[in-house]
């Protein structure tokens, strides 16, 4: 069975080099493009969303059922 040493220089060493190349990504100016990109993405959705709730809202109130 193989042990893996988490503590020591060696995982420090690690997890820097880790969140250095986590800051380089979102310092790039494709993570801008994507958060852009999504963000529009979302906001479409959220419209159709919102155009379909009316639509269903409006059907049921015309076409629901007559009993009160």
């Amino acid at each position: 069975m193989y042990r893996y040493r988490v503590n020591g220089p060696g995982a420090s060493i690690g997890c820097g080099v880790l969140l250095l190349l986590l800051g380089i990504v979102l310092l790039s100016p494709i993570v801008g493009w994507l958060i852009s990109l999504l963000t529009d993405l979302l906001g479409w959705i959220l419209v159709a969303a919102g155009l379909i709730g009316i639509v269903l809202g409006i059907s049921s109130m015309l076409f629901g059922s007559r009993r009160r």
